[in-house]
């Protein structure tokens, strides 16, 4: 039926259809006088005309919540310039002791949502709710006479909601680029605005049912199946809605997401299309989607020209990037890819990768784990990777690197002292293990630097351990020339060696020989020629907009849980690091002087995941004014406590600490942190900086506790307490 005019005349000379009653099925149009008279006055009581005012002020409702978060943006950023300017007001404090809040129980271990963006999602649910009911006047007298107004409004409604929709839909988007907030962040108003749309279109296909039935029963709505009316192509469009919906929802998205991901683009296509089919011919609805066309137009072509400003030479589009893989423990990989160094990114940010060798398909978000060089230097930047096990793509990276380590491992040869290691020995660690210095051994400074430069591998089923190089500098798969071998070292019990201080360099003054043979590290070349390497192609980085944190805040503090830590970690070497440039001689600009690093895991050894970012971390914060403290909770109720003094002892050693100065601290507890203590533990700074990254339970626990802190701010005890959440996974 359309939209069609206000009004119509028509002219009954010579008309066979002109005297028909209304009640005649034939007198559908403006041949026939009864259907102009009933037309004309159910125009004059709600004219066709009126509906286009739903889909502007549709724009101008989602225009208003853009242009609000817009102007947020831009006055961070315009605050950001002014060096001296306080970020936060304690005005804040009350607003945020609600907005920070989340569901608790059950319901908010599967829901990932704060009051705040409830309150916002509720408000714009009752917008969208009220505009196509609030008016009445929801079916004409005669189908004949047009579209059922209800149905109508909702079309509209829908058409204006089509580019918004669009626009989240891409990684890079103009939303993001005004609002500051990563797409990831931005998805769930995707799956809700495309939500509120299938929602609209039940309301808008259920009176196009009713209506003619109501008119001339089923076999009116046959007849205009039968010459292919607007009903016709609604139904293969809803059905591709359908479709679209339900594969969207988590239980099929996480069972399989990469036939997920493939086939909502594909489905996606398929709904663009058939509403082409669908609205063609209409007053207004196709300039909605050729807006939305176009957004999704320049969001494709943005992203391509993003993803691939890094490829030079050419044969990096096809061979992608050096990777080394490295297997740890708790089933977690190590991805070490070797990238330009003009190609930078900032911590928080993640990274789309393939590994083509592994998966031809694959393409997932991981966050970055490490931080590239300081500006000006001409070396590669390493993404670093930590990817667990959880199915599919993930578990085919770990079969592959694990494979690879065995293999490396077997072709150690066997010794009363140092077996040979097997997968089950690869897989945990001794609760009984110790350092021990051969009769041979080096100097403590290069003690040290074997610490910092080794990883160990521990077995579960001996009182002996065997360091392996794991070099910070990685080499390409095209990289040759000599490799320094390190100094031998043996491994034997606890009881060989027993440390009675350390100084500030990480010197030894006292220690026991031990008896057992040193293990050489000379056969180094051969096992870094087996490791696991692959090629990778890189997408990104990606994320929201990052405040300089250390020039407004005094204090960070970063929680996160189990393989969450992939957020916190680069955060910790960037501003411990912060803090180090600014203990130099020299102008520098850096307000932050503590730095906290609370990580809640199940076991002990999976400590490795971070080992190199600790020693990175607690070296530099060691060196400024500032302070890093690391507090790592092991949760497991069976934890060997041996083997977590064991880790710590080795980390402790890397990092050159020693005792009696508190700048740079590990720690390592038993049992679940209560983060009401903890955070009341840590937060002494003026200006605090609360970041989290973990499972839902987790999130919401530290997101009630920071809101309940906001009564120190009202207390005047603090300036600002800022809470940032990242997403677990997406």
């Amino acid at each position: 039926m359309g939209y069609g005019v206000s009004g119509i005349t028509g002219d009954g000379s010579d008309n066979p259809f002109w005297d028909l009653p209304l009640s005649d099925l034939r007198c559908m149009n403006a041949s026939c006088e009864a259907f102009i008279i009933g037309y004309n006055k159910s125009q004059a009581r709600y004219s066709n005309s009126e509906f286009l005012h739903y889909g502007l002020w549709t724009v101008y409702f989602w225009g208003a919540i853009i242009i609000l978060f817009s102007y947020l943006h831009l006055r961070h950023r315009l605050a950001d310039l002014n060096k001296n300017k306080r970020v936060l007001e304690r005005s804040q404090a009350l607003w945020r002791s609600f907005t920070y809040r989340r569901l608790t129980g059950k319901l908010g271990e599967q829901v990932d949502i704060s009051y705040g963006l409830i309150c916002l999602l509720g408000l714009a649910t009752a917008f969208l709710c009220v505009m196509p009911f609030y008016q009445g006047f929801y079916l004409r007298e005669q189908f004949r006479f047009g579209s059922p107004p209800l149905s109508v409004r909702c079309a509209v409604l829908m058409s204006a909601l089509t580019p918004p929709l669009m626009m989240l839909a891409g990684k890079m988007n103009i939303l993001t680029l005004l609002t500051g907030v990563s797409y990831a962040k931005l998805n769930i108003w995707h799956r809700f605005v495309g939500y509120a749309m299938f929602c609209l279109s039940i309301v808008h296909v259920v009176p196009h049912l009713i209506a003619p039935i109501k008119e001339g029963g089923l076999a009116e709505l046959t007849h205009l199946y039968q010459i292919q009316r607007r009903e016709f192509s609604g139904t293969f469009l809803f059905a591709d809605f359908v479709c679209l919906v339900v594969f969207s929802l988590p239980y099929f998205r996480n069972m399989a997401y990469e036939v997920f991901k493939h086939g909502h683009i594909a489905l996606a296509l398929g709904w663009f299309c058939l509403m082409f089919w669908h609205v063609r011919n209409e007053l207004v609805a196709p300039a909605f989607f050729y807006s939305a066309f176009g957004a999704w137009g320049c969001s494709v072509l943005a992203r391509i020209i993003y993803r691939n400003r890094f490829l030079y030479p050419f044969t990096n589009i096809t061979a992608g990037y050096p990777t080394t893989l490295e297997y740890l423990p708790g089933n977690m990989t190590r991805v070490a890819v070797q990238v330009p160094a003009k190609m930078r990114w900032k911590p928080g940010q993640h990274c789309y990768v393939a590994i083509p060798g592994i998966s031809l398909i694959g393409n997932h978000p991981f966050t970055v784990a490490s931080i590239p060089n300081r500006k000006g230097s001409q070396d590669n930047n390493e993404v670093v990777l930590l990817i667990r096990e959880c199915g599919g793509f993930t578990k085919m990276l770990g079969a592959h690197s694990k494979i690879v380590s065995v293999g490396i491992l077997s072709e150690i040869p066997a010794t009363p002292t140092t077996p040979g290691m097997t997968l089950n020995r690869l897989n945990g660690y001794d609760s009984t293990v110790g350092l021990a210095l051969s009769a041979d051994s080096p100097s403590s400074d290069s003690l040290l630097n074997l610490s910092r430069d080794s990883r160990s591998v521990l077995s579960p089923n001996s009182s002996s351990i065997s360091f392996l190089e794991d070099r910070e500098r990685r080499v390409s798969n095209n990289a040759k020339g000599p490799i320094t071998t390190l100094p031998s070292v043996a491994i034997s019990d606890r009881n060989s060696f027993a440390p009675s201080s350390f100084t500030a360099h990480g010197s030894m003054t006292s220690y026991r020989k031990s008896s057992a043979p040193p293990y050489s590290l000379s056969m180094e070349a051969d096992i870094e020629a087996q490791q696991a390497r692959v090629t990778t192609w890189v997408d990104g980085p990606f994320g929201e907009y990052t405040r300089p944190l250390h020039r407004h805040y005094e204090g960070f503090i970063t929680i996160a849980g189990g393989s969450g830590l992939t957020a916190s970690l680069p955060w910790i070497c960037y501003l411990t690091e912060k803090m180090n440039k600014a203990a130099k001689p020299g102008d520098y600009d850096c307000a932050m002087r503590r730095v906290t690093f609370i990580w809640s895991i199940r076991k002990a050894e999976w400590i490795t995941w971070a080992r190199r970012e600790l020693i990175r971390s607690l070296r530099a914060a060691a060196q400024s004014e500032g302070r890093f403290q690391a507090i790592i909770y092991v949760t497991s109720k069976d934890a060997d406590e041996s083997v977590a003094k064991a880790m710590q002892l080795d980390i402790s050693i890397a990092a050159g600490l020693s005792e009696g100065i508190d700048r740079s601290t590990l720690e390592i507890r038993y049992g679940r942190p209560k983060m009401k203590e903890v955070l009341s533990e840590v937060l002494d700074a003026k200006r605090n900086m609360v970041r989290v990254c973990g499972p839902n339970a987790l999130k919401s626990s530290v997101s009630n506790t920071v809101a309940d802190m906001q009564k120190l701010v009202l207390e005047k005890k603090v300036e600002s307490i800022s809470l940032d959440g990242e997403t677990f996974g997406w």
